[in-house]
């Protein structure tokens, strides 16, 4: 989707304190690791039980159809790269557009009882769902197994999808979907052995609001926020400066789920 774009500098990886309002870190992504016109569209840190010193920070390529790790203690990132990670041929069908964008979205889990989380993930040209123990990418020999990545299964048809988070309180996974114009769910803690088109739904849909739906974070209160713009209507040539091109969303995690298929309380 973005292959066109010119990098004016080096791809960076910028660390602040927001306490005291001061950049500590900033490192570089070496060449190596950076192959072709790369972007790190998306990216999620992993902090267990407060141990920021031993923090690890994961960032998608969906132009070079990778996923890097960077440890924070030992100040060093690596890039992994499989099957998974690449475009479906049958899904590049987006909105009368064929898109090719690799890995894109990441949402860690809980805390497991082994200490680790689960990285689900997916690729924006796809209608599949993975995951991987945090163990399994922070450790650097056991990444290079691709069988430690594992499919958890297709939502069907049209459900392509960019970015997701998840709640931990319901253990809802609120994913942006972009054709269905709106934003789905699945609940990991009622169906967590079974991802399909029978556990997946909708918690809402709106053809105006949501046209392309192309951020989604969860903020400390439970609400949920989406960022929606007219993008592909800008790539079509179709956009209209008359109408609302942006928009910023929100709503309460709770109420979104109410009476759908991701509601425990059903």
């Amino acid at each position: 989707m973005f292959t066109s774009a010119t990098n004016l500098s080096p791809s960076k990886i910028l660390v602040f304190d927001l306490n005291s309002n001061t950049q500590i870190r900033e490192l570089i992504i070496r060449q190596n690791l950076t192959p072709g016109q790369s972007i790190y569209f998306e990216k999620t840190v992993d902090i267990n039980n407060d141990a920021c010193a031993k923090a690890f920070a994961y960032l998608a390529d969906p132009i070079g159809f990778g996923l890097l790790v960077y440890d924070w203690e030992a100040n060093y990132l690596r890039r992994l790269s499989n099957a998974y990670m690449f475009f479906d041929p049958q899904s590049r069908m987006v909105d009368n557009l064929q898109v090719k964008d690799g890995i894109m979205g990441l949402a860690l889990s809980p805390i497991g009882s082994d200490g680790f989380r689960s990285l689900y993930f997916h690729v924006l040209a796809s209608y599949n769902k993975y995951n991987v123990s945090t163990q399994v990418l922070q450790n650097p020999r056991l990444s290079l197994d691709f069988t430690r990545f594992k499919l958890m299964g297709n939502r069907g048809e049209k459900s392509q999808y960019s970015i997701q988070r998840l709640d931990e309180k319901s253990g809802v996974l609120f994913y942006t979907e972009v054709q269905k114009k709106g934003i789905g769910c699945w609940n990991s803690k009622l169906n967590p052995n079974v991802y399909s088109t029978a556990t997946n739904g909708m918690v809402v849909v709106d053809r105006t609001r949501l046209t392309f739906p192309s951020a989604l974070i969860i903020d400390k209160k439970r609400n949920v926020w989406v960022i929606s713009n007219s993008l592909f209507l800008f790539f079509t040539n179709s956009l209209n400066p008359n109408k609302y091109n942006y928009r910023v969303l929100f709503a309460p995690a709770d109420i979104l789920i109410k009476d759908t298929i991701c509601d425990g309380n059903n």
